[in-house]
């Protein structure tokens, strides 16, 4: 042992020092240590690399050594006042454990028994005169929020008076739906014995969250942890019928599988659909409030207006959203509605263009918009994150959606010869698009129409259409092979004109946004007419059947390019 090397103390209990390090880091925060941050803690303490720290969870090593490692070690610095590091967190704390100790080993020796390994370390909120638990977890601060009056009342009236079993509340990212949870759950806690926050952005197994929600019920000592899963599920919908407790799971559409259609779920989730429809199915005194982008499926069969499960769908804020711009103080008020109806009222998308207004544009709302750009920045990569989930059907249908930059009948959509989805697929896609709350539907002369869901999502959509658009003409130029073409052959790009004579075309808008691209990839017109040319000689000869809209494409791409070949000269090509 080195010289002033403190030597091991073995009355220190790990777990201990755990919720120890909790108490300050609230104290200080106003937040809990995470799960990562137990999982970082324990493996430190007991010498381990980050490699052996992530051999038995489910953590990424790049996760925990990028991002979770140096954001914990940074806080517990400022918590102790001295520099921790990996390293040193062990003999530092142990040099420092008495002084650490203090003023927290009451509340540790008045809380629940100390938590087993593995579970996270967590200090209860216990109210001693109403015997009330409140166990908020990483759950965020709605100290500064924007109106929802309405939906406060409803969800309000839903878990108070209707005694609702379960409540999902949907919307697209950036919306509001945690923030309204919170809120809410703040609103009538009063009326519950247990309140639980959770979320499942880096979700545990079904049988992990049952047992770390136990976990938080046992703080009351009214509840003994079981060995078996089938116990601990079993023990926990036991507890919800014989207490009131308000459970609150935010991020469920992080557990859904990307790249399928909405509500399935991930191969290691399955289990929390079995969970979910129980909670809902059995009869209970509880309340579970559930957040995510996408409507689940097995809560669509269950929900009903005066059925123990409901859904609510979150749209933008209307006036409470000029609150947010006079925050950022943006200039010209005048303007802000403009503002708020292009954002449809999304609160984090109006936060966060309002600092781009503020930055770069002196807070003038009339400057921004006349660059006609929406997206940008951290908004894009929201977009990216809910885009990425996506089936490849269901892009399909959002393309032609913003193609067509109309609303168009399920009739419309059905009938086009070209598209590869048959009318079956083509109904389940729009249900998915709806349950994640990316279309619209209207109804109009005993139709049903659908349209992109806002302008923000309309823009993304046709940028990401058109960059496919783009590389589709660039790979069939360069390939020579046909094969490579889809957007060409199944979008129609431009739109015969409301006039009689059946020959006049209007252009559309869309080939005006896909030559500019063209150009900022290329530089040089020349070149595109090129390949553009090349293209539409491999089209010669072939049918309508094999090339679909693909000629009629080129051709008009080539004419509002204004090259210099005159149109018998490219209609000679086909």
């Amino acid at each position: 042992m080195k010289q002033n090397e403190p030597a091991h103390n073995p009355k220190m209990n790990l777990e201990e020092i755990l919720i120890a390090l909790d108490v300050l880091v609230f104290t200080e925060t106003g937040k809990h240590l995470k799960e990562v941050d137990a999982t970082l803690f324990r493996g430190a303490w007991q010498g381990k690399t980050y490699e052996q720290i992530v051999e038995n969870n489910r953590y990424s090593l790049t996760y925990i050594k990028q991002a979770a490692g140096p954001k914990l070690w940074k806080l517990l610095t400022k918590v102790l006042g001295e520099n921790v590091s990996k390293t040193n967190l062990r003999s530092l704390i142990e040099k420092r454990w008495d002084k650490i100790s203090q003023p927290v080993l009451p509340l540790i020796n008045n809380s629940a028994s100390l938590l087993a390994e593995n579970q996270k370390p967590r200090v209860i909120g216990i109210n001693p005169n109403s015997n009330q638990v409140r166990d908020w977890g990483e759950a965020p601060d709605v100290s500064i929020f924007y109106g929802r009056k309405e939906e406060l009342d409803l969800l309000e009236q839903w878990t108070v008076r209707d005694r609702c079993r379960l409540i999902a509340i949907v919307g697209i990212g950036g919306i509001g739906k945690t923030a309204l949870s919170v809120r809410c759950a703040k609103q009538v806690e009063q009326e519950f014995e247990y309140v639980i926050w959770r979320s499942l952005r880096h979700a545990s197994s079904k049988e992990q969250l049952a047992v770390e929600l136990l976990a938080s019920f046992s703080s009351k000592q009214e509840t003994k942890l079981l060995s078996t899963v089938e116990e601990s599920v079993s023990q926990l919908i036991d507890h919800l019928q014989k207490h009131r407790c308000l459970l609150l799971l935010e991020n469920v559409e992080t557990i859904m599988r990307s790249g399928e259609l909405a509500g399935y779920y991930q191969e290691q989730y399955q289990d929390y659909r079995e969970l979910i429809q129980t909670l809902a199915a059995i009869p209970h005194q509880s309340c579970l409030i559930l957040t995510s982008r996408d409507q689940l499926k097995e809560i669509a069969l269950l929900e009903g207006k005066t059925l123990p499960v409901r859904s609510l769908q979150l749209t933008g804020l209307h006036q409470d959203a000029r609150k947010i711009l006079a925050a950022k103080n943006l200039l010209e008020p005048d303007k802000w509605d403009d503002l708020i109806e292009l954002y449809r009222g999304n609160p984090l998308a109006l936060k966060m263009v309002s600092n781009t207004i503020q930055d770069l544009f002196g807070g003038r709302v009339t400057t921004f918009l006349k660059h006609q750009t929406i997206i940008f920045g951290d908004l894009e990569d929201l977009l990216d994150e809910q885009f990425e989930r996506l089936s490849n059907s269901e892009e399909e249908i959002l393309y032609w959606l913003g193609i067509e930059s109309s609303a168009l009948s399920l009739t419309q959509l059905l009938s086009n010869p070209r598209f590869p989805l048959t009318p079956g697929e083509i109904m389940e896609v729009l249900e998915s698009l709806l349950r994640r709350s990316l279309i619209d539907k209207t109804v109009a002369d005993r139709e049903v129409f659908f349209a992109l869901q806002q302008p923000v999502v309309a823009q993304y959509v046709i940028s990401q259409a058109i960059e496919k658009l783009c590389q589709e003409i660039q790979t069939v130029s360069k390939s020579q092979k046909l094969t490579n073409m889809k957007f060409l052959s199944n979008y129609v790009l431009w739109k015969k004109a409301d006039s009689d004579d059946s020959e006049q075309k209007q252009k559309s808008w869309t080939l005006t946004l896909i030559t500019e691209k063209l150009y900022s990839i290329l530089r040089d017109e020349q070149l595109i007419e090129e390949q553009l040319v090349q293209i539409l000689t491999l089209l010669k000869g072939k049918t309508p059947l094999t090339i679909g809209y693909a000629k009629e494409n080129i051709q008009n791409l080539l004419l509002e390019l204004n090259t210099k070949l005159n149109d018998q000269k490219i209609f000679n090509y086909s």
